[in-house]
């Protein structure tokens, strides 16, 4: 969910992207992005932290991780003042602001509101290369009140919590057969109702018209969100939300594994 503060960056850097949201050219990787050589950013002093903030940053924007980070993707100058060491290698990176959506991944409804927790102090960003089986993660602490980036770490999915999810949702994007195997007999449906505005509908997907329901999908590249303490488990279920940056857009595909550990579709909310 977006705040009044994060919309000061988006605006600017998103015009571009929503016209192609999310077209097959959504999941490249962005040119000018680098990976930085060094496992890791040290920690560093933070006494003269406030003389280096840069003033387009909209005031009160660290109290949320989300209307923090929108504004760090979109400012070069920004993000070379929010770290914790030597930046002279970094190169701007816009994460996922040029392709216009983000997609974090929970294992309960309980830990989406961690979205919206003011008392957070740390996150971590996770750019998930699919076919690589590579997930370069970035750690994000907040000191003395503002939101600095502090590690980058890079690990094979199949060393993530995720890693099993992460494995059948690469194929589940990319594979339409495995895909209609991979459905509930029916899948529970949740949308907004056509005749009011104000009002959602509620009821089942048979798998045979799932085509008519099946949204597009990030099929390279994903960017998941971890908030807080909170750890990623592996367990039956799998909460995979699409967030629109710029529209408001919110899809949440809900998986759950059966009996034989196969992971199926289960519910589609939008």
């Amino acid at each position: 969910m977006r705040t009044k503060y994060a919309n000061v960056i988006i605006e600017a850097i998103v015009i571009l992207a929503i016209a192609s949201f999310f077209s097959c050219g959504g999941n490249r990787t962005d040119a000018n992005q680098r990976w930085i050589d060094s496992d890791s950013i040290a920690t560093a002093t933070l006494d003269s932290l406030e003389a280096l903030l840069d003033s387009t940053m909209p005031h009160g924007a660290d109290e949320l991780f989300n209307d923090f980070f929108f504004n760090f993707a979109g400012n070069p100058r920004l993000q070379k003042q929010r770290m914790t060491t030597d930046n002279s290698h970094w190169s701007y990176n816009s994460f996922f602001m040029e392709q216009g959506y983000y997609t974090p991944i929970f294992d309960t409804s309980d830990q989406i509101e961690l979205q919206n927790d003011t008392s957070l102090t740390t996150a971590k960003v996770e750019k998930i290369f699919l076919k690589l089986n590579s997930i370069k993660q970035y750690t994000f602490h907040k000191l003395k009140g503002y939101w600095m980036l502090t590690d980058i770490d890079t690990l094979k999915i199949t060393d993530s919590p995720n890693g099993s999810f992460l494995q059948f949702y690469f194929r589940f994007a990319n594979d339409n057969k495995f895909q209609m195997q991979s459905l509930a007999d029916p899948i529970k449906f949740i949308g907004p109702d056509p005749d009011n505005d104000f009002d959602t509908l509620e009821g089942e997907i048979l798998p045979e018209t799932w085509n008519a329901f099946c949204p597009d999908l990030p099929k390279d590249i994903v960017f998941n969100i971890i908030y807080g303490e909170q750890k990623p488990s592996a367990s039956k279920q799998k909460i995979f939300i699409i967030n629109g940056i710029a529209n408001g857009l919110e899809i949440r595909l809900y998986f759950e594994q059966d009996k034989l550990g196969k992971w199926k579709l289960t519910k589609l909310e939008q």
